[in-house]
């Protein structure tokens, strides 16, 4: 996997703050000088007979950023969990159009922690993708879990928020003549329940995150 390009979107109700590293407005802005350590880097992941990760390798030139507070980035480790990603919950063996199976697991929500997970895949059946056939997946599911509210020291110290209702959806193309994913999308769409410093109550915060991963290209390896 390779940061070639990154495109970021953050929205609090109203306001909305993007950025792309192909617009050079945005690599000037403070925004893209955060994220000028993230671009340029890669990983490269060597999986065993049974398709998990058995062997990483870092590399890539890192630029010099300036991080803005309270504003999260997205470095090698997190491409290494995106990559490590992109195979999961894929069928061992042949199946059919319309079966379906479960896959069970664990994913790491930045700055929320360990959520466990429970998702359904279906095959849809073939699917011309940039002029490549693949088979198409249908993902959809439920996520559940606690986190530590990262208040280290304040009066929320030690508390946890829930995710009641949170759900998982997107779609899976993979080409067969490559033996690659060639798009893994993805919405997590999640209820927090913060505790209130108020006995008894809490809030409720809604919060959407979306992954998109296309390969942009294949690269022959002996």
């Amino acid at each position: 996997g390779r940061i070639e390009r990154l495109k970021v979107d953050f929205r609090s109700g109203e306001e909305q703050v993007t950025y792309d590293s192909f617009q050079s407005e945005d690599r000037s802005s403070p925004l893209g000088q955060h994220f000028r350590s993230s671009l340029s880097r890669w990983v490269d992941l060597k999986l065993g007979a049974d398709m998990k990760v058995v062997e990483v390798a870092y590399g890539g030139r890192e630029g010099l950023g300036t991080p803005l507070p309270g504003v999260p980035d997205f470095g090698l480790v997190d491409l290494e969990k995106l990559v490590s990603e992109i195979l999961q919950g894929l069928p061992e063996g042949s199946v059919r159009r319309g079966e379906s199976w479960s896959f069970d697991g664990v994913k790491e929500v930045p700055d929320l922690g360990d959520l466990q997970f429970r998702l359904s895949y279906r095959y849809l059946g073939p699917e011309n993708y940039e002029g490549v056939s693949c088979h198409k997946l249908q993902v959809s599911g439920l996520i559940e879990g606690e986190a530590l509210i990262p208040e280290p020291g304040g009066e929320m110290a030690g508390k946890t928020m829930t995710f009641p209702g949170s759900s998982v959806s997107g779609r899976v193309l993979f080409d067969t003549v490559d033996a690659v994913v060639r798009l893994r999308e993805e919405t997590i769409s999640m209820i927090l329940e913060i505790p209130s410093k108020e006995e008894g109550k809490v809030f409720q915060i809604q919060v959407e995150q979306v992954a998109r991963i296309r390969l942009l290209h294949v690269v022959p390896t002996p």
